[in-house]
């Protein structure tokens, strides 16, 4: 194969993504493994994306139902896609309330055309800011390498808690059909979810939990706890009924406004912010890639997008000055990209240093007779008995583990719904490993069942409590690290008869704590927890005593704190 042709065949030849972005593997052909998807799953797709009618026959029940002045809030931010959405729900004749988000870096073109849209339209406009929002854009890059998912929380939250107040009944977004299957649609898919009327139940569950847990700095979601807000008011995709193209809004807008103007210091995937191109530049450091290449290549499958207009899109960055000072003004500094065991020295598994046993005390044993080497240490043979050197290099890091406690009884049925709840919110939790004809891969797929076990350890005495949660991590350490297809993420819960609470022990590769620190996962995992069991008034499944309704802290690190 040709030098170039190799290059091209770097980037899918259908969609254009990106071999480089995470779980993307290109065929001989050079076809990609999302569009293979897209493929298989295309009946899918098309039973939810609907038509423009039954969006009208959506918006005029909204107009029934509205205890408002407005009929529904668009969220507006200014750029060609909203501001089509404006005009087309204007023709529907309903009464608007345009949402603009300020995030301290909107382009002063794009502020000018919601100010003069807007007031050729007659369109009530209202501009909110969050003060901390410099802090929001750093939690954002730390945790996921953007700064898009702090943003949109904060639209998210200030929107909805308007339209409570208002008493509006429906919110209206510009979502890409290409954001919509990236975000969404893929993990129902993963789940077997494939009935549109199931995923719009879903969502509308889901839009609780994101609201209450997806928490930045002074965006806590406090006020939607009791669920009111997110079960009174929609949330209306638009693009979800409108199948338009990129090419097309341009040419509605040349020919209907002659008020929006492109801004020209927004970068190349956006129309309204300075700050995306942060995103783009700290994502393509930290990640290897875009943050954009996902749903670009998702618009081109869908037919919004062609392949060369995507990629023109996903060029890089306008100004990488720009992009040095606004890191240096939200103070954040982008991470080196972190490859597995390549820079990174794991550690191995040592049983009897830190399990804990029933009394609290440490089983102190020998490490040299308790240590199981990890999976890099470990020969695998051909099938004439010499070594396979192939198989013996395992590329993605050490098997660690880690001991906690929870403090009090734990509802069994809720708590495997709140690790339900971290594995889809972090990304990392569903990777997937495979050894086959080409060695080791790691790919993207959503857990089923769970990668969780419990174990009722009341049926032993106490003497044998130590005996048994060492044997049972050394059985599921083994299944760890002598699988060929595996999850790099499993925990296990112990539970006792002689005190109330369990002992927990979370197993996972360094590739995971790579990237997602232990105090992160635990706080995420309780704050799912309490926001679960706010919910639940039933008693069943409860395991570790009486269960209680305690707002603290379920599990505590059993390195700092131990309650027995």
């Amino acid at each position: 194969m040709s030098q170039n042709l190799e290059k091209f065949f770097n980037r899918c030849v259908r969609c254009g993504i990106s071999s480089a972005a995470e779980g993307i593997r290109l065929s001989e052909n050079g076809v990609c493994t999302e569009c293979k998807v897209y493929d298989e799953h295309k009946d899918f797709f098309d039973a939810y994306f609907k038509n423009y009618s039954e969006l009208q026959d959506i918006l005029e029940q909204a107009k029934w139902r509205s205890r408002s002045e407005y009929d529904c809030i668009l969220l507006y931010s200014g750029g060609k896609d909203s501001t089509y959405v404006l005009y087309k729900l204007k023709e529907l004749g309903l009464k608007l309330l345009a949402f603009t988000f300020d995030n301290g870096f909107i382009s002063r073109q794009a502020i000018d055309n919601i100010n003069d849209i807007t007031a050729e339209l007659g369109v009530k406009s209202v501009i909110f800011t969050h003060a901390e929002m410099n802090e929001v854009f750093k939690e954002s890059l730390q945790k996921y390498s953007t700064v898009c998912k702090g943003c949109f929380k904060a639209i998210l939250d200030l929107s909805l808690s308007l339209a409570d107040d208002l008493g509006i009944e429906t919110i209206v977004t510009g979502l890409s059909r290409g954001q919509i299957a990236e975000e969404r649609l893929k993990f129902f898919l993963s789940c077997d979810i494939v009935d549109p009327a199931l995923v719009d139940k879903k969502l509308k569950e889901g839009r609780y939990i994101y609201h209450v847990t997806e928490r930045f700095k002074g965006l806590d979601g406090e006020k939607f706890l009791d669920g009111v807000a997110t079960e009174r008011v929609q949330l209306i995709d638009f693009f979800r009924y409108s199948d338009v193209s990129k090419a097309a809004i341009y040419d509605f807008l040349k020919m209907r406004s002659l008020r929006w103007t492109q801004p020209s210091d927004t970068g190349f995937c956006s129309s309204n912010c300075m700050i995306n191109d942060v995103g783009v530049a700290v994502h393509k450091i930290e990640k290897g890639y875009s943050n954009y290449e996902v749903p670009t290549a998702w618009e081109v499958r869908l037919g919004h997008l062609s392949r060369a207009e995507a990629l023109a899109e996903l060029v890089g960055v306008s100004n990488a000055r720009r992009v040095q000072q606004i890191l240096r003004h939200i103070g954040y500094q982008p991470r080196q990209r972190i490859l597995g065991s390549e820079t990174k020295t794991g550690q191995n598994f040592e049983l009897g240093t830190q399990i804990v046993d029933s009394q609290g005390s440490l089983r102190k044993e020998s490490a040299e007779s308790n240590m199981i080497p990890g999976r890099n240490s470990r020969k695998q043979l051909k099938s004439d008995g010499s070594p396979d050197e192939q198989k013996a290099s395992w590329p993605f890091g050490e098997w660690i583990h880690r001991s906690f406690v929870a403090n009090r009884a734990m509802n069994r049925k809720i708590f495997a719904q709140a690790l339900f709840q971290l594995i889809v919110r972090h990304r990392t939790l569903q990777l997937e490993f495979s050894f086959g004809g080409s060695g080791w891969d790691q790919f993207f797929s959503f857990p089923t069942p769970l990668p969780l076990t419990f174990v009722d350890l009341s049926k032993y005495s106490v003497d044998q409590y130590a005996e048994v949660t060492v044997a049972m991590a050394g059985r599921i350490f083994t299944e760890l690290t002598g699988a060929q297809r595996g999850r790099i993420f499993r925990m296990v819960v112990f539970t006792h008869a002689d005190r109330i609470g369990c002992d927990l022990v979370i197993f996972s590769n360094s590739s995971v704590s790579d990237v997602l620190p232990w105090s992160n996962l635990i706080d995420d995992l309780n704050e799912l927890y309490r926001v679960l069991m706010k919910q639940h008034d039933s008693a069943e499944e409860i395991i570790g005593g009486k269960c209680d309704n305690e707002d603290g802290d379920l599990i505590v690190d059993s390195l700092r704190e131990r309650i027995s």
